[in-house]
């Protein structure tokens, strides 16, 4: 018998856009190229770094993309010297819906993100995870000084050849990163962690190691802030083994 496949989609509203490049709306360069996405394809257009948006009206005296199916280039953009951001002004004309406009706000980021502190929680493994199985746990936690994506790896400092990345990479940037490890023996693990800012710009590595000693005593540590900015207080502990833990405002 014969058979054929056919595809179609239903469009019940205007095609959204979104921008690609540069990722999240954050150039590195003062001069920077742009891409737009559409989910149908579409004719686009745009007017840069305007106060207001114009009126769709004037579609066809706008500049134009370079239009490919769903995917709008144009090159040569500029963010002045002395000016942090400009706005990009799109415009999608498709036949079914007309024109969609939509904004976007470009900032320019020079500087790579900063790694400003790697812990683990707990600093040191002295338990295993379950009774009768060699597997040890805990949580790395990365801070940044400015939102970005994270990777690790136990063999290079290179970001690009790291192959583990902390949850949320790409896709949400983030100024705190945990990630779960889990080993197998008791020894010591060397870890290289390395972040891009949403400018895709990368860090310096830094270097970290997660411990497992199981002749450790069990240890509590205060991780409670030091000072609070309203009535409401969080009390927080790390212990180097699970336990129960009890609090009070008096020592017995």
């Amino acid at each position: 018998p014969l058979t054929a496949r056919s595809q179609f989609y239903i469009a019940t509203r205007a095609p959204d856009m979104r921008m690609t490049i540069p990722p999240f709306g954050s150039a590195n360069a003062s001069q920077f190229n742009v891409e737009i996405e559409t989910e149908l394809s579409a004719e686009c257009a745009y007017i840069y770094n305007t106060p207001t948006a114009p009126n769709a009206s004037d579609f066809d005296l706008f500049q134009k993309f370079n239009d490919a199916g769903n995917k709008h280039t144009a090159s040569g953009f500029i963010i002045p010297s002395g000016v942090e951001s400009a706005t990009l002004h799109a415009y999608c004309r498709t036949p079914q819906w007309g024109i969609a406009q939509k904004s976007f706000a470009i900032t320019l980021d020079t500087e790579p993100p900063i790694i400003k502190r790697v812990i683990a929680e707990p600093p040191i493994i002295a338990e295993k995870y379950y009774p009768d199985k060699d597997l040890y746990v805990t949580t790395m936690k990365v801070e940044l000084d400015k939102p970005g994506f994270c990777k690790y790896s136990t063999t290079t400092s290179q970001f690009g050849q790291m192959n583990s990345t902390f949850p949320g990479y790409d896709l949400v940037p983030k100024t705190t990163h945990n990630v779960q490890i889990n080993v197998t023996e008791q020894r010591t693990y060397h870890y290289y962690i390395s972040c891009k800012g949403t400018n895709q710009l990368v860090s310096e590595p830094a270097e970290f190691d997660v411990i497992v000693d199981l002749n450790l005593p069990l240890n509590i540590t205060s991780i409670t802030p030091r000072g609070f900015s309203t009535n409401n207080v969080t009390i927080g502990i790390a212990a180097t083994k699970r336990v129960f833990c009890y609090f009070g405002t008096q020592e017995d």
